[in-house]
């Protein structure tokens, strides 16, 4: 990574400098960085691009889950986190295909927690969450869509 950082790949060095970021940072630099890996997860061709820019932007540097207002009545910040997690593998899945049973996504998800046989990966996201945090995945997955 750090040789395709000093190389110039756009991509990791927008990771990297997600990674270093962290609260001090001032507002208006981490709102650019923001938008810098929105749009880049937008463009890219490349799911791990997505899938990795968009687990960044759960980081609390990135994202205060007590500013989102249209949550389902009583989801807690960590179960509102959870979902929009799940939600990211909804979107990658939806995107760029490849999740279905025996998928590499599949058992990239479930050696090790040993899930059951013939599971896609919208079934291990429906029994990793509750009906409301499943519901709540979808949703967002249907918003990471809707900005590409």
């Amino acid at each position: 990574m750090q040789r395709r950082v000093e190389a110039g790949d756009a991509d990791a060095q927008l990771i990297s400098a997600l990674l270093e970021a962290d609260e001090q940072m001032d507002h208006e630099d981490r709102h650019v960085l923001r938008l810098a890996a929105e749009r880049t997860s937008a463009e890219t061709r490349s799911p791990a691009v997505f899938e990795a820019l968009q687990i960044l932007l759960l980081e609390a540097t990135f994202f205060d889950p007590a500013k989102v207002i249209d949550r389902p009545l009583g989801m807690d910040d960590e179960a509102l986190r959870d979902a929009w997690g799940h939600a990211v593998l909804l979107a990658r899945c939806e995107r760029f295909g490849g999740c279905g049973p025996g998928s590499l996504m599949v058992y990239r998800m479930c050696m090790p927690q040993h899930c059951r046989q013939g599971l896609d990966v919208r079934g291990y996201v429906r029994d990793r969450l509750s009906r409301d945090g499943y519901e709540e995945a979808q949703r967002r997955a249907k918003q990471l869509l809707a900005s590409n």
